[in-house]
């Protein structure tokens, strides 16, 4: 199955920099290290060391011929009926469009296509509007987990989870 949007690869690594630039509040609220230079390139490498690299998924969402966010995405992990969001960022200037809605959704029914039962993320604990955001969309609250490797200078995140129900995906509030 194919993925809703454009894979990205390193070769898009100078899009997803100005696209980090232009998102910059956003890393600083979430960080305390805020945009680091190497931010970009990390976002196609950073992984867990067992999950294959095949498994490490970019996606990129164009607006006008520009790239306007990124879902970065581990199949199969913790488990191979799940899948995991890292990270979606959306340029400010598309937000409170409905525009991310629609791209979750997408990336949703595609999971589903793959077979996915589960979807799992984190929101960062000082990040209110991304979890008004995901509970919207029908993620439950697990617990709050500590970040791993280089990100856990940035603490610890709320953990959520949505069981995907084949067939059932709906736009939010329904």
């Amino acid at each position: 199955m194919l993925p809703p949007f454009p894979q990205l690869t390193l070769e898009n690594v100078a899009e997803v920099r100005r696209l980090y630039d232009r998102c910059r509040a956003f890393f600083e609220l979430i960080s305390k290290k805020g945009l680091t230079e190497d931010a970009p390139e990390r976002l196609f490498v950073g992984r867990p060391p067992a999950l294959p690299q095949k498994n490490k998924v970019v996606l990129g969402i164009y607006q006008d011929e520009q790239l306007a966010g990124v879902f970065d995405i581990l199949l199969g992990y913790p488990n191979a009926e799940t899948g995991f969001i890292g990270l979606f960022l959306l340029d400010t200037d598309n937000r409170k469009m409905g525009l991310g809605s629609r791209a979750y959704i997408q990336v949703e029914a595609w999971f589903q296509q793959l077979g996915m039962t589960e979807v799992q993320l984190g929101v960062q604990m000082n990040n209110a509007v991304g979890r008004r955001f995901w509970e919207k969309h029908g993620f439950v609250y697990v617990k709050d987990v500590p970040l791993l490797g280089d990100d856990a200078v940035n603490g610890e995140v709320h953990f959520f989870r949505k069981t995907i129900i084949p067939g059932e995906i709906l736009a939010p509030g329904e």
